[in-house]
Parts: C-alpha cells; structure tokens; sequence
C-alpha cells in the first residue's frame, strides 16, 4: 500500500475508489 502513503492522510480517509481518481 505504499501509494496510501505517498497520499495525504485525508486522502487516505476516503475511499479507495476517491484515491483512484484523485490520482488519475
């Protein structure tokens, strides 16, 4: 799960779905 790390915290408080598209 490193890309929950590289991610903000409060991205990792939203779903898995949320990070996907934050990221895209």
């Amino acid at each position: 799960m490193p890309e929950m790390v590289l991610t903000p915290h409060k991205s990792t408080r939203r779903p898995r779905s949320s990070m996907r598209k934050d990221r895209v």
